[in-house]
């Protein structure tokens, strides 16, 4: 697909009583280097404090498209926003991210330049801790906190890893050729004991199954907040667990399952459990040296692999599939 050499790039910002963080995202975007674009909030507030932040101080703007939805989701708040997108190149970041001022200038560049035109882009994602990072917190593991940087140089993405939904780009076809965001995923305030991700993975696992390229553009670059909240031990155990339901939420998504298949995905993260259990009684007892982070990395694989046996159980146990 060509693009123009400055495309009209649609950024969307879905919101959910964060207005704090939303001013500051808002007056980030607006003092970007380029002009080509607008920006559109979908507002799943229950009250009237963003539509008054957006009315009071962002009404002189001229860029900015309010949109209030009373159902709730990420999936279903992006979904709104692409749709009523004028651009081309469809940018998405989360309201407690703070972009760079060459942000959007940088997706432009990488999806008018690079050829053949990538479908989806990620940009850089530098934490900005609220408190101070704990010291058991396993770096290996930050990316789930939707930290991201392999270096400073535009290349494809890893081929195991995908962009991170708290600042990427896509093409508008690719994702209205993928039907939007699969509402299936995807973080949902109104599912307070789930915590199932994944829309942006989704998204990023079609296109590459489709043979288009996904580039990473360190340029684009954003900043974002990790609250005090995250940072807790009972936080990280419950974000691993159920990242290990959405690995399999998503499996089923994409119609990669059949009753063989979850058996043979059962046993092995049973055997893991088991595996990863040893390595935390060696890392605690045998291996003293190497701290709490090492444990906890240990731990947050056994916390994946409970959440991939509990959903793999549950669709086996439904029988959802046949043999």
């Amino acid at each position: 697909m060509e693009l123009p050499e400055r495309p009209f790039i649609s950024v969307i910002v879905a919101t959910l009583n964060r207005t704090y963080y939303l001013e500051k995202c808002l007056r980030a975007i607006l003092a970007n280097t380029y002009d080509e674009y607008e920006i559109i909030i979908i507002d799943q507030g229950n009250v009237n404090q963003t539509k008054e932040l957006i009315h009071s101080r962002f009404s002189n703007t001229g860029r900015i498209r309010y949109m209030h939805t009373s159902t709730i989701g990420l999936s279903y708040a992006r979904n709104l926003g692409w749709k009523n997108a004028r651009g081309e190149i469809i940018a998405f970041i989360d309201d407690d991210a703070i972009p760079v001022s060459g942000w959007l200038k940088a997706y432009a560049e990488v999806f008018s330049e690079v050829e053949p035109t990538p479908a989806v882009v990620g940009g850089k994602i530098e934490p900005v801790w609220e408190v101070p990072k704990p010291k058991w917190y396993p770096k290996e593991r930050e990316f789930l906190l939707a930290t991201y940087d392999i270096g400073d140089e535009i290349k494809p993405f890893p081929e195991l890893e995908l962009p991170i939904g708290a600042n990427f780009a896509a093409l508008r076809k690719i994702i209205e050729g993928f039907g939007g965001f699969d509402d299936r995923v995807g973080f949902n305030e109104s599912r307070k004991k789930s915590m199932i991700a994944g829309e942006d993975t989704l998204i990023g696992l079609r296109a590459r199954e489709a043979g288009y390229e996904i580039y990473y553009q360190p340029e684009a670059k954003v900043f974002h907040h990790i609250s005090a909240k995250k940072l807790s031990k009972r936080y990280f155990l419950r974000r691993h667990l159920w990242e290990g339901v959405t690995h399999i939420v998503l499996e089923d998504c994409r119609n990669n399952l059949d009753n063989r298949k979850l058996r043979g995905i059962l046993l092995w993260h049973i055997r893991n459990i088991l595996k990863e259990g040893m390595l935390m009684y060696k890392s605690v007892f045998l291996e003293k040296e190497s701290g709490p982070p090492k444990f906890m990395l240990h731990l947050s694989m056994v916390g994946v692999s409970i959440g991939i046996c509990i959903k793999s159980a549950e669709l086996l146990l439904n029988k959802k599939y046949r043999v």
